[in-house]
């Protein structure tokens, strides 16, 4: 990454960690084999009231919910709790469906725990940013590149290419946090 794309990291930062403290959201991910015709479907509900991110896997009775603040994870096989214990999940690449709500969290920023670093953040169309990255040892081999497209003002990546995988964001839409309201409302 260049010095001149720095303010755009930044206004991409900033947009992201403002995004986190505003909304749920929810909507969908479609995510696809690169090569292969097998996609799948996710209904996902992000940043909810008890501060969870969530997904239903469309048609197969398959469901995930992650609290970051508990560092927990339930997992749903066909309407059936899993009995496999998760320890610590790293968040949220057990997921990627989630992931696509947690910009942040994706494992291509360079970090400690991340396979890939970014090596470029550019404008897009009005209110997007584009992030390439590629793997940490050799970022710029062509096996190993990847991008997320982000929306600033959601805090969503709408699309992204991660490792053979393409995931597409659609649907979104946004719904204030109720905040200082139990889920409870039956007394």
């Amino acid at each position: 990454m260049n010095e001149n794309e720095l303010p755009h990291l930044v206004t991409l930062i900033g947009a992201l960690r403002a995004a986190r403290t505003e909304d749920s959201i929810f909507g969908t991910v479609t995510q696809a084999e690169s090569k292969s015709a097998r996609a799948a479907t996710f209904s996902v509900r992000a940043r909810t009231n008890e501060g969870t991110y969530e997904y239903d896997e469309v048609g197969t009775g398959h469901s995930v919910v992650y609290n970051p603040s508990e560092a927990s994870l339930r997992v749903t096989y066909d309407g059936e709790p899993s009995s496999k214990s998760f320890g610590n999940p790293h968040f949220p690449m057990f997921a990627p469906a989630l992931g696509m709500f947690s910009p942040l969290d994706l494992p291509i920023w360079g970090g400690s725990a991340d396979g890939n670093t970014v090596t470029s953040v550019t404008p897009g169309q009005a209110g997007y940013m584009r992030v390439e990255f590629g793997h940490k040892d050799d970022p710029f081999s062509p096996g190993t590149r990847g991008y997320a497209i982000i929306d600033l003002a959601l805090g969503v990546a709408m699309e992204m290419q991660f490792q053979g995988k393409h995931f597409t964001t659609t649907n979104v839409r946004t719904l204030p946090l109720l905040r200082g309201f139990d889920r409870e409302f039956d007394s």
